[in-house]
């Protein structure tokens, strides 16, 4: 089984790689699973404001995230592959399986959105602009992803509640509310994701 990480925008990846990447490379190695982490361009918040609400971004977009992953695309086995999303994650999986003919074992999809953010700065908004799509053939994500799960933060900063539970009825996922657990990108939340994927390797 393979277990890839898609991280979202700004630090994600930092965040990724020092909680849950450790935690499930320990879970999962021993056991012949490999976990991958692609470090996927991105700005940081500051980078951001300093280019300016009308500034053009040329390290991050969608069509460099696509060419960024080209190299992991070797390890997208048919049914056995499981992807772990945060924040922009989720909606570049989308992406990635509207692009490949790729059928997935399960996903785990970590305060996922579709759309705009509506209580999100206009930083946020920017470097996801590209990503933002609602009109997906969603019938046919739910064939090649034949199980799925939404986590979300009841106080998500800057993902409202609604934007998580559209994403979740787009594709049939079960919804697991965590109360208090923001934007569930904190080294504590880590665990929740763990005991789901140790129910995956079982099923394995």
């Amino acid at each position: 089984m393979n277990f890839i990480l898609l991280h979202g925008s700004f630090n994600s990846y930092k965040q990724l790689k020092e909680f849950w990447l450790p935690k499930l490379e320990n879970l999962c190695q021993p056991l012949g699973h490999k976990v991958i982490l692609p470090h996927l361009p991105t700005y940081s918040f500051e980078e951001v404001t300093n280019l300016g609400i009308e500034g053009v971004l040329h390290k991050q977009s969608l069509e460099i995230w696509l060419k960024a992953i080209e190299p992991h695309t070797d390890l997208f086995i048919d049914n056995k592959t499981i992807f772990i999303c945060h924040s922009t994650g989720p909606l570049f999986a989308l992406h990635l399986l509207s692009k490949y003919p790729l059928i997935l074992d399960s996903a785990i999809f970590v305060c996922p959105f579709l759309n705009r953010l509506i209580k999100s700065t206009w930083q946020v908004n920017k470097v996801n602009e590209t990503y933002y799509k609602s009109d997906f053939d969603f019938e046919k994500l739910k064939t090649q992803i034949p199980l799925s799960y939404v986590f979300y933060g009841t106080d998500d900063p800057y993902v409202d509640t609604e934007q998580s539970l559209l994403f979740a009825s787009k594709l049939n996922s079960e919804v697991v509310p965590v109360v208090g657990g923001g934007h569930l990108n904190k080294k504590e939340n880590a665990d929740l994701i763990l005991e789901l994927c140790k129910t995956r390797i079982k099923h394995t």
